[in-house]
């Protein structure tokens, strides 16, 4: 997994540290956007139970906010962008 430039930069931007992207990537499931890229994401309560748990597993701070996080990522697994989820995704989940 590698982040582009852009999504570096949001990463940095929304404070979120390069352990909980790697989490999500890990964990998150699946979303086919319409652009033809992929968004990782944590939408059910296990899965974000399971984050929370890991997050503590690694030493880090749990913070709910971070399983909001969501990331488009590209067909070759870079990731495009991040950022916090704020309304319900219609998208199937595959």
């Amino acid at each position: 997994m590698q982040l582009t430039n852009h999504a570096a930069k949001r990463c940095q931007q929304r404070a979120l540290p390069f352990p909980v992207i790697e989490l999500i990537m890990k964990l998150g499931k699946e979303v086919h956007s319409n652009k033809g890229c992929r968004i990782k994401l944590l939408n059910t309560p296990a899965l974000k139970k399971e984050f929370l748990g890991e997050l503590e597993h690694l030493g880090l701070k749990k913070r709910s906010k971070w399983c909001e996080v969501f990331l488009v990522v590209s067909a070759d697994e870079w990731v495009i962008t991040a950022g916090y989820r704020y309304k319900r995704l219609n998208n199937k989940i595959h």
